[in-house]
């Protein structure tokens, strides 16, 4: 499956081109700007310098899923987003020169030291960006870290939410790998932890980073055998394409895919890519305020995927248990509410129903059933720390739907303030 995504490799010499156009500013705001905090203008001058492993190294040293990041992140809004050098022609290509740096270390097993064990087992439930990062910084600092996955492969969102058009799948897995098979580590796939507290009988803390639900589903709506969740759909997308095998799954020739976020757009150019011939995206607010990246929205128009804006589902229309066609009620835009997004009002006038053979539901999704152990209230923001317990956490269970590089950032942090907690212990 390919794309026009941010999966073409630099070579040597386009990456010794772009470095060379890097300022080097004093107080870097690409520092500055990236949550894990990674020196970009180091890594960019050890490129120029040709000096790769270096590059790396430096990458690494911040955030153990340099390739995936450098692939996936949207660098148009955080590393490079106030770069200057946007002022003389564009800002420096930063996401490609990482992932250029660590391409080679992404595909090839290496070995990782370790300081040495401590003694203390430290489980970590859940293996997507903040699970492997917190992983990664616990072992590399000396623990003994017990993995827990439901899931039959590692990476969480990585391997299930991300569709292949928008990243190497199988140097995505080796990366993962590369942190799972550091000293000191023992993963149980398949594994399901109903609550985190009894691990506390055998662990001396818990870092939870399980993400969380799909797009929630009334139940009208759910008796409709053609209507998916966006997040069901890539991870049976994924685990297809895993296997080796086709998507078999016909969605017919009218698809709709109801959302504006990532996940949504990540869908419908999956689909489009699939062969369906009309995929459409319809979202209840303008292009301007959806949530997907720009880059996305791009990819997806390149694609051939068409967009209807201020159009919000009002029911669904069907027999023989199948959705034939969806009716949307017209919508508009009104002051700003707390969250600083301009409210959607219903607009008077007709309803609009439109035709479809399936219908892909890419919007706000639910947190997890079954967190019963889970009391939110008692969870300290700053830190992700349970109150009155050695459980931690990070990551869509703490933050909701975010970023990759973000969670990577809450896994470092769980990571180091399990580390803190413990250190009177070692």
């Amino acid at each position: 499956m390919d794309g026009p995504e941010r999966t073409q490799e630099m070579t040597d010499v386009q990456a010794k081109a772009e470095a060379s156009k890097c300022l080097f500013c004093f107080d870097a705001p690409c520092q500055t700007d990236c949550p894990v905090g990674i020196d970009a203008p180091g890594f960019i001058r050890r490129i120029l310098q040709q000096n790769v492993q270096g590059a790396y190294h430096l990458i690494h040293r911040e955030n153990p899923l340099p390739w995936i990041c450098g692939i996936l992140c949207p660098t148009e809004r955080l590393c490079a987003s106030r770069c200057p050098r946007k002022l003389m022609d564009h800002a420096i290509d930063i996401g490609r020169l990482q992932a250029y740096a660590s391409i080679d270390k992404a595909q090839a097993k290496i070995s990782k030291p370790s300081r040495g064990t401590l003694g203390n087992r430290v489980a970590v439930v859940g293996t997507g960006p903040a699970g492997l990062t917190a992983i990664s910084c616990l072992a590399r600092n000396g623990f003994q870290v017990v993995v827990y996955e439901a899931e039959g492969r590692a990476g969480g969102l990585i391997t299930y939410g991300i569709p292949p058009y928008k990243i190497d799948k199988r140097r995505a897995i080796q990366e993962i790998e590369n942190i799972l098979d550091q000293p000191g580590i023992s993963v149980h796939l398949r594994t399901r932890v109903p609550d985190p507290n009894e691990l506390l009988k055998e662990h001396v803390a818990v870092f939870v980073a399980t993400g969380i639900g799909g797009e929630m589903l009334d139940r009208s709506v759910a008796k409709f055998k053609n209507v998916y969740r966006a997040t069901e759909f890539l991870k049976t997308l994924n685990r297809t394409h895993l296997q080796g095998r086709p998507f078999k799954r016909d969605l017919g020739p009218e698809v709709l895919v109801i959302g504006g976020g990532s996940t949504a757009l990540n869908a419908a150019v999956s689909i489009r890519l699939l062969g369906s011939p009309n995929v459409t995206v319809i979202y209840r607010r303008t292009e301007t305020e959806m949530p997907a990246w720009r880059h996305e929205i791009t990819t997806a128009r390149k694609c051939g995927v068409n967009f209807r804006f201020l159009l919000e589902p009002s029911s669904f229309i069907g027999d023989e248990g199948k959705v034939s066609h969806v009716v949307f009620r017209q919508t508009e835009l009104g002051e700003l509410g707390a969250d600083g997004r301009r409210k959607v009002l219903a607009r008077r006038g007709k309803k609009v129903e439109i035709a479809a053979s399936s219908v892909i539901l890419g919007t706000g999704r639910e947190k997890r059933n079954g967190l019963r152990w889970l009391k939110r209230e008692k969870v300290d923001e700053s830190t992700g720390r349970l109150e009155g317990a050695n459980i931690f956490l990070g990551g869509e269970l703490l933050r909701g739907a975010g970023l990759i590089v973000q969670a990577v950032a809450d896994g470092k942090k769980a990571a180091h303030e399990i580390e803190m907690l413990l250190r009177g212990r070692i």
